[in-house]
Formats: structure tokens, C-alpha cells, sequence
């Protein structure tokens, strides 16, 4: 093949889908080893009314398969993003006809492979489950059962050979969560959870900081089940794993904002055109601050 602009964008964008390779590959990794891995939703010790931690029922099981077939599709639709936005740029710096030179050529790469990097870190942490939202299991959060919780379990006529979580299940079956001093009580996952969560039904678990509002357009940068990365994103500002999110949104507008200028020089002609440029970059750059700041809550 000819050593042109065409060969030097399909390399690129090679390179961006080789570097995106642990994303789409740790997903089905963690899948079959749960598979193989996961012990029966069962509790030996049969307690109808538990007092201690360990008398309580398993988590429910998360739909593993609708998870892993989220994140591969994410994992996906952000290599084919950051791919697109690499090849315009690599077609831009390998034209001896751009009006780039050998330092701009050099900057344009630097920029863009940073944001892939960033883009690709991101989703692996998040893929990863690290600084996960979820409200864990405590005694002080488990405990004490809210009265209609009590009640039912004393009333119902409980089979133990059906296993303790069906048990448990079929005895509060169709009871809401519960209102105490303790805040809301989540009857699936048994614990006093603290304002803000939300149980998520997909991961089901509560993730902590679920219920921060946004408005407009960046209502979406808010605590909600994200179908890209296969899991819950939470947490006002910058905590939790909200911010590992924000990374990933910040490298996407970045992306685009570097593609967008090489295209520009790709088409210059004139200093009119180049300042023209300067003045799109300079307003790309106040937006991605703006947009930074708007979701870090500041």
C-alpha cells in the first residue's frame, strides 16, 4: 500500500482499537469466571427473624450476562468515537500539504493520544468496579429491622427447605421500602440506606449519592445506570466514581475539540483562516473549563 494519508489514518485507528483491546476483553474475562466461580445463592444457617449480620441473606445476583453484553458494547461505541476522532487527526498531520508544521504535527499527536489514554483508563476503572458507589453492608446499617419487616417475617409461614434468599423473597414479597429514623430501609437489599440512593435493579445493589439532580442539558452527568460502561455512576462532584465518568465526557469533547482544529487546519488557506482558528480553539477551550466546572459542582 501506497504510504499516504490513508495508510497513516488506518494505522492509527489500529492502534486505538489494539489500545482499547483490555476494555473489550476483561468483560467477558470477569463473566466466565463468575460463571465458574459463583456459589449458589444459598444460606446454610435458617434465621426467620436475623439479629447479626451474618444471619442475613445474600445480595441478590446482578444479571451478569446483560452487564458484560453492556460493557463490550460500550467498550465498543468508545473505540469507534476515539478511532474516528484519531484518524481525522492522523490524516491531518501526515498531509505535507497541512497547513501544520513539524512541531504542530508533533503537538496534535501528543493531545490526541493523551485523550485515547485518558478515554481508555477511564472506562477500565470503571469496568473495573473501583471507587464503586455501592452502600455496603454494616450492622449499624442493617439493623434494627424496621417494624413492618419484623412483622411480615413473623407472620409468614416460611418453608427453610426452599433456601433462605427464596424464603426471604417470597415472605416480602410486594413490601415497600420502609421510612424510620434511620432514613429508608431497602427491603432488597436490607439495609438502612442513606439519602440520595437509589437500588439500582440491574447491579442491585443501593449506590450511595444517586439522586443528585441535574438540570438541562447536563442532566445526564448525573448519578444514573450507565449502559456504556455496564455500571452504576454516582457521587455529586467529583466522589465516588463520578469523577472516573467525567474523565471519560472531558477526553470525548477534548477529542473532538483536537479533531475539529486539525480539520480547520487541514482546510487553511490565509491568515484569515488561521485566526479564524485561534478564535474557534480559544472558544473550544473556555467551554470544555465551563463545562469542567459545571460538573464538579462549583
Amino acid at each position: 500500500m501506497e504510504d499516504g494519508p490513508l495508510s497513516h489514518v488506518i494505522a492509527a485507528e489500529q492502534r486505538v482499537l489494539l489500545l482499547f483491546a483490555p476494555a473489550l476483553l476483561l468483560p467477558l474475562a470477569r463473566f466466565l469466571l463468575r460463571r465458574r466461580r459463583t456459589p449458589p445463592n444459598q444460606q446454610t444457617t435458617f434465621e426467620p427473624l436475623p439479629t447479626r449480620l451474618e444471619h442475613l441473606p445474600p445480595l441478590p445476583l446482578p444479571n451478569y450476562q446483560r452487564l458484560c453484553t453492556e460493557q463490550i458494547l460500550g467498550a465498543i461505541f468508545v473505540a469507534l468515537i476515539v478511532a474516528f476522532f484519531m484518524g481525522i487527526i492522523e490524516a491531518v498531520v501526515s498531509d505535507p500539504t497541512a497547513a501544520v508544521g513539524p512541531y504542530g504535527r508533533w503537538w496534535f499527536q501528543l493531545v490526541a493520544w493523551t485523550e485515547a489514554i485518558c478515554a481508555c483508563f477511564s472506562l477500565l476503572v470503571l469496568q473495573l468496579g473501583i471507587a464503586p458507589p455501592d452502600v455496603q453492608r454494616s450492622h449499624e446499617r442493617c439493623f434494627p429491622l424496621p417494624e413492618a419487616v419484623a412483622s411480615r417475617l413473623r407472620s409468614e409461614n416460611i418453608d427453610a427447605s426452599r433456601g433462605l434468599p427464596d424464603a426471604w423473597a417470597h415472605a416480602l414479597h410486594g413490601l415497600g421500602n420502609q421510612k424510620g429514623s434511620k432514613g429508608e430501609y431497602c427491603v432488597r437489599c436490607m439495609l438502612w440506606r442513606p439519602p440520595g440512593s437509589h437500588h439500582c435493579s440491574k447491579c442491585q445493589v443501593c449506590a450511595a449519592e444517586f439522586d443528585y439532580a441535574g438540570t438541562g442539558a447536563f442532566a445526564w452527568a448525573y448519578g444514573h445506570h450507565c449502559v456504556v460502561t455496564g455500571c452504576c455512576v454516582a457521587g455529586g462532584g467529583f466522589r465516588r466514581n463520578m469523577w472516573v465518568f467525567k474523565v471519560i465526557m472531558l477526553a470525548w469533547f477534548a477529542g473532538a475539540a483536537t479533531a475539529l482544529v486539525a480539520a480547520l487546519f487541514w482546510l487553511a488557506e490565509g491568515a484569515a483562516v488561521e485566526l479564524l482558528i485561534l478564535a474557534g480553539s480559544m472558544v473550544l477551550g473556555v467551554a470544555c473549563v465551563v463545562a469542567a466546572v459545571r460538573w464538579a459542582g462549583i
